[in-house]
């Protein structure tokens, strides 16, 4: 009986070793936007997608490491990971944060990533020297490749053309396109009978440039160039790219896929 007993105990512990019953998203009406601002997040990508966020009359919240690792996430509906450096995300986030954000996206709330931001939420990072597979939220079962176009580019950063897969949500509107920023940016490789949605590839090299998928009763979106940078319009509060030519914003579809992302609520 006593064996019993422990086999049943380590069952339990089993389970519940990938989830955190305690921390979901609290039902307050209001609909938050928690921007990860800490080291390694780039500032411009960061302040444009707050000023992106509060255009579509959202509110934001700055969020860092430390309030991510004590779990003091509860009101967040979308967490927002810019353009960074990867490494710092995986230093700075614990293995108690991850669980947390795992916890709050699989009961509800949702993750969009951009550049670094979007490779963080794979299973594996690949770049020309090797991979990483650990200390990412595996939110995406598949890779993350850096620096997508470097085979058919040598330029850091330049405006790319993604071309949108249609039908979808995130893309109805009457463009089949956009020009968005690639700074060293990645793509996607889900791995085989991972369901997910292409929403938009990479003209030059037909790689995934977005992608959406379900996780639990959340959802994720991540894109590998930079659509919440506005490079010649003032209106990001952002002018370092101001001089490439934007032929367009990329905020309605933005928009839309905050829209996809929310109607799982």
């Amino acid at each position: 009986m006593k064996y019993n007993m422990l086999f049943l105990s380590f069952l339990i512990i089993f389970a519940c070793a990938d989830t955190d019953s305690s921390l979901k998203p609290k039902d307050d009406g209001i609909i938050t936007v928690g921007i990860y601002v800490d080291d390694g997040a780039y500032q411009d990508s960061y302040v444009a997608a707050k000023k992106m966020f509060e255009w579509m009359e959202y509110e934001t919240k700055l969020i860092d490491a430390t309030i991510i690792n004590l779990g003091e996430i509860e009101t967040i509906d979308i967490f927002y990971f810019p353009a960074g450096i990867l490494d710092k995300y995986i230093e700075d986030i614990s293995n108690e944060g991850r669980l947390n954000l795992k916890t709050m996206i699989y009961a509800g709330s949702s993750f969009i990533g951009t550049g670094a931001g979007a490779i963080y939420a794979c299973r594996r990072y690949i770049w020309g020297g090797g991979f990483i597979d650990s200390g990412l939220l595996s939110l995406v079962n598949g890779d993350g490749v850096d620096r997508s176009l470097s085979a058919v580019s040598s330029i850091e950063y330049f405006m790319s053309q993604v071309i949108y897969e249609k039908p979808h949500p995130i893309t109805e509107f009457t463009k089949s396109y956009d020009w968005m920023l690639y700074y060293n940016s990645p793509h996607f490789e889900p791995y085989d009978n991972v369901t997910h949605d292409v929403v938009g590839r990479y003209n030059l090299n037909g790689e995934i440039a977005l992608i959406a998928l379900e996780y639990g009763e959340g959802r994720v979106f991540l894109t590998g160039p930079q659509p919440e940078l506005e490079e010649d319009s003032e209106r990001d509060d952002v002018d370092y790219y101001d001089d490439l030519n934007d032929q367009g914003s990329e905020w309605d579809m933005m928009k839309n896929a905050v829209n996809w992302c929310l109607q799982q609520k």
